[in-house]
């Protein structure tokens, strides 16, 4: 590896370091957000339902202001996913660089890690399921490959501890559901008749991979198709896992960078010439000119002194 390589893959590892904290607090953010949005629209709930005199309270006709809390609860909550979903890749690519597996450091992705299954002798877990994984490590017979057992057992097991059996899983297909899919309905289950200010649930898909017609088709009782919980239920249970994994995990990765560190030699750090696009498409932006002006007058950059080590790093000869 050419010191250059070496360089900009030390700069990104350490950035996707730091967005492991960054994610969380978007995640945090995210869900203290929609937390208020929803309080603000039971307020507006009650108030319809008390101008229904009984009847069905009229949700479609609102203000702007209204219109906007509801998008912003459904903005907050897909946000939130996101930057949970971002959370664990992040984490995914600061276990695979500094586990020094064999990965595309670049386009890390927490399924590579595998976690899911019950076979006791992960990562070496014969198959076709782990096989890109396994194939990433080195000899299990070396002190490497024990260091890189280690750590992955460290991740899983932080996983396993962290909530209900399959929470990562769930999270992962409500995530790609919530960007890349047919957008499941919104259904809202009343709180209490009685007492309108409590508002309603948003409970959540059990199973978020599924299509939803499919489900409507087969399923029998709403409860066996939605969770029995309101999405913030869910959503802060999800946060708490997450903060429990990274915690453990971060602890791991930095017990093997130090045991790297002492001897480089145990566990060479991989590199793959392809991990960058060979062809970038040339964008401009839509007003070349319109900051040039400024472009042209910086004399400095303003950062943190801890980033601007970092850069201080990447041009050092």
């Amino acid at each position: 590896m050419s010191p250059e390589d070496r360089g900009w893959l030390s700069y990104y590892l350490t950035g996707a370091v730091a967005g492991i904290g960054s994610n969380l607090v978007d995640a945090a953010a995210h869900l203290a957000l929609y937390q208020d949005a929803v309080r603000r629209e039971a307020i507006f709930y009650a108030r319809q339902v008390r101008a229904a005199g009984g009847r069905e309270p009229d949700m479609n006709h609102r203000n702007d202001i209204d219109e906007l809390r509801r998008i912003t609860i459904i903005a907050e909550r897909k946000g939130f996913f996101r930057a949970l979903g971002s959370t664990l890749d992040t984490l995914a690519a600061t276990v695979i660089g500094v586990g020094a597996i064999n990965l595309n450091l670049v386009r890390a992705d927490w399924g590579w890690l595998c976690i899911t299954g019950s076979e006791q002798d992960y990562p070496r877990t014969p198959g076709q399921d782990l096989s890109k994984l396994r194939k990433a490590l080195v000899d299990d017979t070396t002190r490497g490959g024990a260091i890189q057992d280690t750590l992955l057992q460290a991740v899983r097991g932080a996983v396993r501890a962290a909530g209900p059996a399959h929470w990562d899983e769930w999270l992962g297909a409500t995530r790609n559901t919530q960007v890349h899919r047919s957008q499941w309905t919104e259904i809202l289950v009343q709180v209490d008749r009685r007492n309108p200010e409590a508002g309603v649930h948003r409970p959540l898909p059990r199973q978020p991979q599924l299509v939803e017609g499919v489900e409507l088709q087969t399923t029998a009782a709403m409860h066996e198709m939605l969770l029995t919980e309101d999405a913030s239920v869910t959503m802060a249970g999800l946060l708490d896992s997450v903060v429990a994994v990274v915690q453990p995990v971060t602890g791991a990765c930095e017990a093997t960078w130090n045991r790297r560190r002492a001897d480089p030699r145990v566990l060479p750090q991989p590199f793959g010439s392809t991990w960058l696009p060979a062809v970038v498409p040339q964008f401009d932006g839509y007003d070349p000119t319109h900051a040039r002006k400024a472009f042209d007058a910086a004399t400095a950059i303003l950062v943190s002194p801890s980033h601007a080590k970092r850069i201080t790093a990447l041009k050092r000869p």
